[in-house]
């Protein structure tokens, strides 16, 4: 009323009720509509007074208004409920058949692995043939060759090479994913290592307009890791640096690093250079950067793959920078031996659980002297029972596991690990004695490492300890 009157006023006081006086401007020269005010006045003084049946009325009116949107509300939230409940078995379908695909993409991996284990001899052995005959005719064992004939079976040589090198590369990359490389670190001089990359990369330095250059080494310590694979990453690098360089020079530098524990070999060239968009792309398997030089080399796309997980496999790491037409530096970083740590880690260090799931006394022994207290705290289980059951509960960072055991076997303790959210992510070396055949290997394949109990030593277990360990604390 207030808002709608020109003016409003109440006057109240106890015992004498309350008068309200509101009034309205008319436009101006309007009379007052006097007849049709009175008659509303009188309108409202004979209106009765509301009954309590009246109100009763106005409230069940009321209730039922309330009651008919309570209805309407619960509809919406039935109808609600049930387009949730379909969502929801939608999402439960929709996981098991992730599941399914996963545990079909599982059973390929391992059916690709077997096959390229199974199929590797039937591979290399006509390629080798092919590769030893055309050097018998280019070496004229049994004849002069026409100029002719020397290109064409030089052409075949070549061809059998490129494909050699490809099937190499598939087989390491598949043992790679697989978990089936084994680790086997030693202790060798740096300096020895670069002086036989040198006599063997000589062959590959085709261009008299490019350099290769190793720094000398001598003066750094020695390294403890497995010396072939790290020998197969330098490699890689540069014979691909020699591929991509037309002039200037490959240069083959390492320096150690004492506050980080480690040894960092880097291999620059002055050769194209990558586009920073292509510097992750060349990690992936079978990815060529486009460019003219790509016409007169060839590849896999698969030797930058392999060395980066190689490097992770030895506890380092591979990465690149690069500027287009300024060359590239590729650095490798290991650490200069197993159970080396950057300052301030070695609570942490200590810290480590591991499990040792082994029911043989002995067995069990030596991998207590092996391990010492240094790697981290120790965990033992004689039975497969109680070691699933202690990595569940105390989710250690790496398990040492033998495959026969009392209650559940290693296979079945190894499954149980790989299905289970808790344990899946914890890396496991499986110690045996066993000779394993195909099938039981492919039972493993979520084990990180497979190792004989012959060939257990303080290098092997301590490199497993760094690599494996370290790895997941990383992530």
């Amino acid at each position: 009323t207030r808002r709608l009157m020109d003016h409003f006023h109440i006057e109240t006081s106890p015992g004498r009720g309350t008068c309200v006086t509101i009034a309205k401007r008319l436009p101006r020269g309007q009379r007052a509509p006097t007849r049709e005010i009175t008659r509303l006045v009188a309108t409202g003084v004979r209106r009765p007074a509301p009954t309590a049946a009246r109100e009763l009325q106005v409230q069940e009116r009321e209730l039922l208004m309330h009651l008919s949107e309570l209805r309407s509300r619960e509809e919406e939230v039935a109808a609600l409920t049930a387009e949730l409940e379909s969502t929801n078995r939608g999402v439960v379908a929709l996981y098991a058949e992730l599941d399914e695909r996963a545990e079909q993409l599982r059973q390929a991996s391992e059916l690709k692995s077997r096959f390229l284990s199974h199929m590797s001899h039937e591979f290399r052995t006509p390629l080798n043939s092919i590769l030893a005959i055309s050097r018998l005719l280019l070496d004229r064992i049994d004849g002069d060759l026409t100029q002719e004939q020397e290109r064409q079976v030089a052409y075949i040589r070549a061809s059998a090479q490129h494909l050699t090198e490809l099937v190499d590369d598939l087989l390491d990359l598949a043992k790679v994913e697989a978990g089936k490389v084994e680790v086997r670190p030693g202790r060798f001089a740096i300096a020895d290592l670069l002086g036989t990359l040198r006599g063997v990369l000589k062959p590959l330095q085709t261009n008299d307009q490019v350099q290769l250059v190793f720094e000398d080494a001598t003066a750094l310590p020695p390294i403890v890791t497995d010396e072939g694979k790290l020998s197969q990453i330098l490699r890689n690098l540069v014979s691909n640096a020699l591929k991509y360089t037309e002039h200037g020079e490959v240069r083959v530098a390492v320096r150690h690093e004492p506050a980080a524990g480690s040894v960092v070999f880097a291999v620059s060239d002055t050769g194209v250079g990558i586009d920073p968009e292509d510097q992750e792309r060349i990690f992936q398997e079978f990815v060529q950067i486009e460019h003219r030089l790509q016409l007169r080399v060839r590849g896999t796309g698969l030797g930058l793959p392999l060395s980066r997980r190689l490097a992770g496999l030895l506890g380092g790491e591979l990465t690149v920078a690069s500027r287009p037409g300024l060359g590239s530096t590729f650095t490798l970083t290991l650490p200069l031996a197993p159970g080396e740590s950057k300052p301030g880690t070695g609570d942490a260090a200590a810290a480590r659980r591991i499990l040792v799931i082994e029911d043989e006394e002995a067995a069990r022994y030596v991998l207590r002297q092996l391990l010492g207290t240094r790697q981290g705290e120790l965990i033992e289980a004689t039975d497969g029972t109680e070691g699933l059951r202690r990595a569940q509960a105390d989710r250690p960072a790496l398990i040492f596991l033998d495959l026969r055991l009392p209650g559940l076997s290693g296979f079945q303790v190894i499954e149980k690990l790989a299905g289970d959210v808790r344990t899946a992510e914890i890396p496991v070396v499986v110690c045996t004695s066993s000779v394993l055949d195909a099938a039981e290997t492919a039972r493993l394949g979520h084990a990180r490492a497979i190792i004989s109990k012959a060939e257990l030593s303080r290098d092997v277990v301590s490199c497993m300890v760094a690599n494996f360990a370290r790895t997941r604390e990383g992530r």
